[in-house]
């Protein structure tokens, strides 16, 4: 008999890990993410043939009341998902789930999302933001399939992105991010031109999804990249970067890059799709003058450890990084290093 408050491996009771992801397939249909077919298959065959991790948590009747899953997020630490099912919907269930996770053994979570409960981050900040978390906002954007092209404009300079790029690239996302630490702290990116070539690479081999070279283009200027898109193919087209160089800045770059790969992504029959930190309002207000459109997500919080992530010089700007008061000029920048969607993964 398990007690209540427990953990247990969701590999011992295949049957309440079932019951508790049919429960979070509803909640992310009720909250605009339906689960295709061949993904609710492929859950369902995880468990079946034991491959399904995760940690159950155990209510009172003995029954699965939630679910923690984990997954690697950079060198250093783990992103953890806690679900909750109904009746357990409190801030007080969140509390005490969150705890149970902060003791399974393993590096710390660094990234926390939750799940289940329609409770406003207000509601759980008094317990996570003394222990060093911040939430942490985006926003899911789509470019409407009937919607027009934006205008190119072919003296810009634009053109596709080639495989010798690569380094130039990287020196770009260091330039561009110098400014705007705070989301390379949360994907886990190195600081620096080596943790710039890092993402780089992982943008371009496939970690992220393959790379959709036609729709990714590049501006040259100087013997350098001014600026650039990039696409890669996750669960469609995802628009993972969009970045300039400080000093290119204010020169319409962004808005002719976008033109270019919206115009390759059209003539694909593909329907791209971008996310954008809820406080990178310079870049949300470009997105919405080009035509973006923000849809629903699941209404999951989610929340970040800067400390946690080795970045704790990151704590003196998270104020007004976090909008907590007139951010520095943000680069432009929409990324989801996030292979889940917000989903687990």
């Amino acid at each position: 008999m398990r007690r209540a408050g427990e953990l247990a491996e969701a590999g011992r009771s295949p049957s309440e890990a079932l019951r508790v992801l049919q429960e979070q397939a509803r909640w992310l249909a009720d909250v605009g993410w339906p689960l295709s077919a061949e993904e609710s298959l492929a859950r369902r065959r995880e468990v079946e043939e034991g491959r399904f991790r995760a940690e159950l948590w155990i209510g009172p009747k003995d029954e699965a009341a939630g679910m923690v899953q984990s997954q690697p997020s950079g060198p250093q630490g783990r992103s953890t998902l806690l679900f909750l099912m109904p009746g357990y919907r409190s801030a007080g269930a969140v509390r005490s789930l969150f705890e149970r996770s902060e003791e399974i053994p393993g590096p710390p979570t660094v990234i926390l999302r939750i799940q289940g409960p329609e409770l406003p981050a207000v509601a759980v900040a008094p317990f996570l933001e003394p222990r060093g978390f911040r939430q942490f906002e985006r926003f899911d954007m789509v470019y409407p399939a009937a919607r027009a092209l934006p205008p190119r404009a072919p003296e810009s300079g634009v053109r596709p992105l080639r495989p010798d790029d690569e380094e130039e690239l990287a020196a770009l996302f260091e330039d561009a991010y110098s400014d705007w630490p705070l989301d390379p702290a949360y994907f886990g990116d190195a600081p620096g031109l080596d943790g710039a070539r890092a993402v780089v690479r992982r943008l371009l081999n496939g970690t992220y999804g393959r790379a959709w070279p036609g729709a990714s283009v590049v501006v040259p200027r100087g013997g350098r990249l001014a600026g650039a898109v990039l696409v890669n193919d996750h669960h469609g087209p995802l628009i993972t970067e969009v970045m300039v160089a400080r000093g290119a800045r204010g020169q319409g770059l962004a808005r002719a890059l976008l033109a270019e790969s919206l115009t390759a992504l059209r003539k694909e029959g593909a329907v791209p799709r971008l996310v954008v930190t809820a406080t990178n309002g310079r870049a949300r207000r470009l997105y919405g003058s080009i035509g973006f459109e923000t849809v629903p997500s699941p209404s999951e919080l989610t929340w970040f450890h800067p400390a946690r992530r080795g970045r704790s010089e990151l704590t003196e700007l998270l104020p007004s990084l976090l909008g907590t008061s007139a951010p520095p000029a943000p680069p432009g920048e929409a990324r989801s290093g996030e292979p889940s969607r917000g989903r687990p993964g």
